[in-house]
């Protein structure tokens, strides 16, 4: 995640999706904050001009966006401060940033900045992590290196998901080959147990991966992707022969 990202229309969908998911759970964010890299990306917000299309899947959301987008302040701090998650939900907002720090050094950096998130969110029985690109296979994950600061490496994902609890993480698809589905199917299989999914498209394609989804969830979820009355938006869940 990016500060320069909040309010693009994939964070329409996302926070849209977690809210529906955590409204009786002790939520806990793991943005996997990285420094604003001044690029093109983040800047969808033209669904915020038509109302009259977008406000009725969730109109608390989208109208709360129009306002940050508007008034200039896209941060992640503005998304802890708005009220649409819990009141009690624990956000993790140390950015990934390696500035400073040896370049020997990194990898160790990185594996403290995880030991510190998984502190911060113990309490916690819903946890969402939102890094840029998402899911990284372990055997090519490398936390010393910058770029994977963008990514949650399979180790780390199972980690947060221990216990049994329920962990949402974004994933933006990329250019797989088989294309999407294939994507996602592979990541359903690496990721195994009670892993579900939610596939969301407008502008570019992304997944919302459930692990350790339980019967709830899994019925929020589907009513989530139903009520947004979109061709482009279904849940997934392999156990069941539903999605793909």
């Amino acid at each position: 995640m990016q500060d320069q990202y909040v309010g693009d229309i994939g964070d329409y969908a996302k926070y849209s999706l977690l809210g529906a998911l955590s409204h009786d759970r002790r939520l806990g964010v793991s943005w996997y904050l990285f420094p604003d890299e001044g690029t093109n990306d983040g800047k969808h917000t033209k669904y915020l001009c038509d109302p009259g299309k977008w406000q009725q899947f969730d109109k608390r959301t989208f109208d709360f966006l129009s306002d940050v987008v508007n008034l200039g302040k896209r941060r992640v701090s503005e998304i802890e401060r708005s009220g649409l998650f819990p009141g009690n939900t624990v956000f993790w907002n140390r950015k990934l940033d390696f500035h400073g720090c040896k370049r020997s050094s990194q990898g160790k950096w990185r594996d403290e900045w995880f030991r510190q998130s998984l502190e911060c969110l113990k309490d916690c029985d819903l946890v969402f992590a939102d890094p840029d690109n998402g899911l990284l296979k372990s055997e090519m994950f490398r936390p010393g290196r910058r770029k994977h600061a963008k990514s949650i490496s399979e180790c780390e994902a199972r980690t947060l998901a221990d216990r049994e609890r329920p962990v949402v993480i974004y994933h933006h698809n990329t250019r797989f080959k088989g294309g999407h589905d294939a994507e996602v199917r592979h990541w359903l299989k690496r990721m195994g147990g009670r892993t579900c999914a939610v596939r969301w498209r407008h502008v570019s394609a992304r997944t919302f991966f459930i692990c350790n989804c339980t019967r709830v969830l899994e019925e929020r979820a589907t009513a989530w992707c139903e009520e947004w009355k979109s061709p482009k938006v279904f849940f997934v869940n392999p156990s069941c022969g539903t999605g793909l």
